[in-house]
């Protein structure tokens, strides 16, 4: 008889949305956002607002979505598409998120004039204001990293219907 090596490596891992129900990774970005929250709250109650936003996203999305993606091949940069923006759609992010930033701040004002704010939240929201050159660029950065992954996501949203029809 011939002798056949049994191997498995030409098994690959499937794709993260396709062996997982499109229902659990629905519960799980619901239940990452909540802990995300969660938190945020905890630290707010503690008057620390900076150190609850920065760890917030990390600890209640980031971490469990990487130890939930690395269980598949590839890890994170795979499963979600992620790589260098092309130079259109990186000029376009840039653009996305400064034109944002300046809707969001004009309908902030608007609703000031018809809806006082409390002076401790005032105060609250101008403590995490940016007050450095470097504070600002680093926020704005942070931003177009978020605009570019929704961009993204969009797009392979949009991918992934158009080939099911």
């Amino acid at each position: 008889m011939e002798e056949r090596r049994h191997s498995n490596a030409e098994v690959k891992r499937p794709s993260l949305f396709a062996a997982v129900n499109n229902y659990f990774l629905l519960l799980f970005g619901a239940s990452c956002l909540i802990s995300s929250l969660y938190i945020q709250q905890v630290f707010v109650v503690l008057d620390q607002y900076r150190i609850g936003i920065s760890i917030a996203a990390f600890l209640g999305i980031i971490l469990p979505v990487y130890f939930l993606t690395r269980r598949f091949g590839g890890g994170v940069r795979l499963q979600f598409r992620i790589s260098a923006p092309r130079s259109p759609q990186f000029v376009f992010v840039l653009l996305a998120t400064l034109c944002s930033v300046v809707i969001v701040d004009h309908i902030y004002i608007i609703s000031q004039q018809f809806r006082p704010v409390p002076e401790h939240y005032m105060e609250a929201l101008q403590s995490l204001k940016p007050t450095s050159v470097w504070a600002f660029a680093l926020v704005f950065l942070g931003m177009c990293a978020l605009a570019d992954s929704c961009s993204r996501s969009l797009l392979a949203t949009s991918e992934a219907l158009l080939d099911l029809s």
